[in-house]
């Protein structure tokens, strides 16, 4: 039997302003627009995996990840409550499961494969991996050769796990509009741990892959759900203001360089994450903008469907690489990237597409 917590509705008044914007019913739907905010954050990190000397853009592109990832998640789980008066757990982290796991199995047997062929042992990081804590082994010292990344899939895996039950304890007490400012305060915590480590003088991976450290942009991404859902209306941001926004986060990041990217980047991803998601909810679903007429790049957008499996072997393939071909140039680093897209359209084809299909299927 499905194990569900029931947060009840609170009964509604005529004066409240929360239950009139909650009747206009807003939906996330298929929202186009969010695929090119994937590609935008995949091609910015991938950049940083080709351009080591220079990492804010990667730190920049995963905390739009992480904004996206705090709202989508919110967002459904508002949706659920709504509709059915309730959020079933057992079927959220099954739709989790399905979606994350498998093409992770794929890429831990084949990298625990070629590690094997080259002598290269897992030294504890295989755990770290499967058990979603990836970012506090690398911290504390656990070689994570090759799988280093997936410190920030860890991170949104322990906000999966702890978020949908705060959100169902707090729903029980308040209106969802009322919880907007208490994630504003833990976002600006957040941020705030983030750049007294930084103060302080603490290791650069602690700043950096600190689940308290980087939980700002998840937050951000839950209090725009909240709003959204709550009848609010949210700013429309053209695309085209939105590619300034991104411009204007590169040149930061160009001038922060690897000195000091664990503060800057995640600072200035933040911002940049709202405000593409803003730009990508206002793209209609014909992939237009209602008042610049922009398009949706069918390339970007690409690339965002394929992120995830971009994101998981990306990083391997080019860190096993130099086994293979010592003194690779920049050159073949790009030949290794285009590879890598080819392995994640597989991943995409062969092994997400199918399972989120028949998951699909079986609803």
């Amino acid at each position: 039997m499905p194990t569900t917590l029931v947060a009840p509705s609170r009964p509604q008044t005529a004066a409240s302003v929360d239950s009139a914007a909650e009747q206009r019913q807003w939906r996330l739907g298929r929202r186009p627009g969010l695929d090119v905010v994937r590609g935008i954050a995949i091609l910015m990190v991938m950049i940083s995996h080709l351009r080591h000397g220079w990492r804010s853009e990667g730190s920049i592109g995963v905390s739009i990840f992480f904004v996206l990832s705090g709202f989508l998640i919110t967002a459904l789980l508002l949706e659920e409550r709504r509709d059915k008066g309730r959020i079933d757990f057992k079927a959220f982290y099954v739709r989790r499961a399905r979606r994350l796991l498998p093409a992770m199995v794929v890429m831990i047997v084949v990298v625990s494969a070629v590690k094997a062929h080259l002598g290269v042992q897992w030294k504890g990081s295989l755990e770290s991996v499967l058990l979603y804590v990836s970012n506090w082994a690398y911290i504390n010292g656990v070689q994570m050769t090759w799988v280093q990344h997936t410190w920030s899939l860890a991170i949104e895996e322990q906000f999966y796990l702890v978020w949908p039950v705060l959100l169902v304890l707090a729903l029980r007490a308040v209106r969802p509009i009322r919880l907007a400012p208490a994630l504003a305060v833990l976002m600006l915590a957040s941020t705030a741990v983030r750049w007294s480590l930084y103060a302080s003088g603490a290791a650069p991976l602690r700043i950096y892959e600190g689940t308290d450290a980087r939980a700002d942009a998840l937050l951000a991404g839950c209090a725009i759900a909240v709003l959204a859902h709550s009848g609010i209306r949210l700013p429309r941001i053209d695309m085209v203001a939105a590619g300034w926004a991104l411009s204007a986060a590169v040149v930061v990041g160009l001038i922060a360089s690897d000195l000091n990217h664990n503060v800057i980047g995640p600072t200035v991803g933040l911002p940049l994450g709202v405000v593409l998601l803003l730009a990508g909810l206002a793209l209609r679903s014909d992939g237009s903008s209602g008042s610049s007429g922009v398009s949706v790049s069918a390339v970007v957008a690409w690339f965002g469907r394929r992120s995830y499996g971009i994101y998981l072997w990306s990083v391997p393939i080019a860190l096993s690489a130099p086994y293979f071909f010592p003194g690779i140039d920049l050159a073949g680093k790009v030949a290794l990237a285009v590879a890598s897209l080819g392995v994640a359209e597989l991943s995409w084809r062969l092994v997400e597409k199918p399972i989120l299909n028949r998951g699909r299927a079986s609803r």
